[in-house]
């Protein structure tokens, strides 16, 4: 940022908006990152906060940079030389399993923030948790020639031949919530390894010692669900707790998992596992639940143990859901930063459709706090 002196002679709105430019051209500030705060304009230029405002007005009215309330303002994606998005609307498709979850929906407006924001479209499409579902849509939006895809995978097999056609082909396309292991793509994820690490930590410090972990699809299934697995278990290990896997919920169906959501039958044969699982286990103080919809199903399997013991249990969860009719305080949460998923998550998207064959992997850390 040393190298543009201010020239004096020129008024100093045009000098910060010139300056701006000239780190966009320069390619110092990139499509879709994020420019030099007010402050940092003022300290540099000794100018007060309406010349900075005035030049950023500017360059806003011209399509160089875009803002997003509360956060600040960005270099527009149509600066970068490729020139691919200059004067294009583009239409960028989101593909999730459900719009049940608190999550899903934070993360959907942290992607429309951005795309919407420079004026592009977004689609949106639900695979109602089914593995076919999801490659119907993937190949309709093929088809349909979308720009590009944000794409939350169905829990469970998601491999399929328009993944790999996408993969391929260069097709832009990021991930939010899983990894491919055996796809080298973008990707938007948790530390979900840690933050169940801390988490479980937490009910630790608070005297716990039979703590269960509960999820609905198999660690096979999801790679998130694989890392908070890890992370539960080597807190337990460090806590010098003998046999941690044994307080892994294991009684998956893949059939039950996925049709959770859906279907009242399975609902019922999953809580009844939930509950012989518990019965197997005398003398669990806590439980941590990978979802919101994962807690309730918990619960119920714990009042079918005992109505009284639900009570006595601490109940611990990711990803709390305001709409969560569990009336249960204090309950510990690991949550994701859904929001700036979905921010990351557009932003990445942006670059790739310019640059198809770059790859961008990003881990975000999790909050832990007690509500």
């Amino acid at each position: 940022m040393d190298t543009h002196s201010p020239n004096k002679r020129m008024p100093l709105y045009i000098q910060i908006k010139d300056f701006i430019i000239a780190e966009i051209e320069e390619g110092k500030l990139k499509p879709n990152e994020m420019i030099y705060s007010g402050q940092v304009l003022q300290d540099r230029f000794k100018v007060s906060k309406i010349t900075t405002e005035k030049a950023l007005q500017i360059l806003l009215e011209e399509g160089v940079i875009y803002r997003i309330p509360g956060k600040g303002s960005f270099v527009s994606g149509k600066q970068a030389k490729s020139q691919v998005l200059e004067n294009k609307k583009l239409n960028i498709a989101f593909v999730c399993p459900n719009l049940k979850s608190h999550h899903i929906m934070n993360i959907i407006l942290g992607v429309e923030e951005i795309i919407c924001s420079q004026g592009h479209n977004l689609l949106l499409r639900v695979t109602q948790g089914s593995f076919s579902k999801q490659k119907e849509i993937l190949h309709e939006l093929l088809e349909q020639k979308v720009d590009g895809i944000v794409f939350y995978p169905v829990e469970g097999k998601f491999y399929d031949d328009e993944i790999f056609r996408m993969k391929l082909t260069h097709f832009p396309f990021v991930l939010v919530d899983k990894m491919f292991d055996r796809i080298d793509t973008s990707y938007v994820v948790s530390n979900n390894e840690e933050g169940s690490y801390l988490g479980t930590q937490e009910l630790i410090k608070k005297g716990h010692r039979k703590i269960a972990f509960f999820s609905q699809y198999a660690p096979a299934s999801s790679s998130s669900i694989r890392s908070r697995i890890r992370g539960f278990v080597r807190a337990l290990q460090d806590a010098g707790i003998e046999d941690p896997y044994h307080w892994v919920f294991d009684s998956f169906d893949e059939e039950v998992g996925v049709h959770l959501t859906y279907d009242e039958e399975h609902r019922e044969k999953f809580i009844k596992r939930i509950r012989d699982f518990i019965q197997a286990r005398p003398g669990i103080t806590a439980v941590l639940a990978v979802s919101p919809g994962n807690l309730s199903y918990v619960v119920r399997g714990l009042r079918k143990v005992d109505a009284e013991f639900v009570k006595e249990v601490e109940l611990a969860i990711f990803d709390i859901d305001e709409y969560l009719d569990i009336s249960r305080t204090p309950m510990l949460c690991i949550n994701q930063l859904s929001r700036q998923i979905g921010n990351e998550a557009a932003r990445i998207i942006l670059n790739q459709i310019e640059n198809p064959q770059s790859i961008e992997k990003l881990m975000l850390d999790m909050e832990i706090k007690t509500i």
